[in-house]
């Protein structure tokens, strides 16, 4: 226990990431740390799980995950964009921006990312019963009780002075 890898003789690691979609966010702190894991010398490959769909479906949000993987499709950031993202220069204002929220060319992206994306929807892999929602009311009693009370008058009373105030 307290043994790193090195210490232990331990050259060469796999990595597995449950949660990955957390790492959609190029920019995020979370995902510049998995990316630096994965790009680790001692790191013999990268396995990124989910359940979690890629947010709104757009490619841009797949572009870290793919490069965490170390797949050839994110090799050159901005042909990814132009083809996948289909992005371009957008104009507002005064100012042009480079927008790459955009989608393109889906089933071929598709295609070439199953050799490392297992897809499942939910009616494939899962035999649940309907949701099943239930009000479970708590009784609080003495201090925590009282307290609790004492809270929620505040936050309603703040609420009515807001309203009040037209806020």
């Amino acid at each position: 226990m307290g043994e790193n890898a090195e210490s232990s003789g331990i050259t060469e690691i796999p990595s597995d990431r449950d949660e990955a979609h957390y790492a959609q966010n190029e920019a995020s702190k979370r995902t510049k740390e998995l990316k630096a894991l994965a790009d680790h010398e001692n790191c013999l490959g990268t396995w990124l799980l989910t359940g979690t769909p890629i947010k709104n479906g757009r490619p841009i949000n797949l572009f870290p995950l793919l490069q965490i993987t170390q797949h050839p499709l994110a090799a050159d950031p901005w042909e990814f964009q132009k083809y996948y993202c289909n992005a371009h220069h957008k104009a507002i204002g005064t100012k042009s921006i480079w927008d790459n929220t955009g989608a393109a060319h889906l089933d071929e992206l598709s295609k070439k990312t199953e050799d490392i994306i297992l897809r499942r929807k939910k009616a494939e892999c899962l035999d649940l019963p309907p949701k099943l929602r239930s009000l479970a009311p708590i009784l609080l009693e003495g201090e925590a009780g009282k307290n609790y009370r004492q809270e929620i008058d505040r936050h309603i009373s703040e609420y009515r002075d807001r309203e009040k105030r037209g806020r």
